[in-house]
């Protein structure tokens, strides 16, 4: 849940913060380049730049990209938890 809230509260005009949140998200959320490109609906070699540093999105279009990994967060802890309690 710490990784939900730092993608809520995230200043995303700092400079590296958005390339932090691509590679932790890819990393908690165990995706490769393919399945990024597929969720965030851009290329790979988007992915590629935005990882490494070379590139980031535009400021406005930041916090929806941090929206749509906190959904697939909820959505996997949704899940761990229904599997537990079943």
């Amino acid at each position: 849940m710490q990784f939900i809230l730092y993608l809520e509260t995230c200043d995303l005009q700092v400079d590296g913060v958005f390339q932090k949140v691509i590679i932790n998200s890819m990393k908690l959320l165990r995706l490769t380049n393919y399945n990024c490109a597929c969720l965030l609906d851009v290329s790979q070699p988007t992915i590629t730049c935005w990882r490494n540093g070379a590139t980031t999105p535009h400021h406005i279009i930041c916090r929806p990209l941090c929206d749509i990994f906190k959904k697939e967060a909820l959505k996997r802890v949704w899940y761990i938890d229904y599997k537990e309690n079943k």
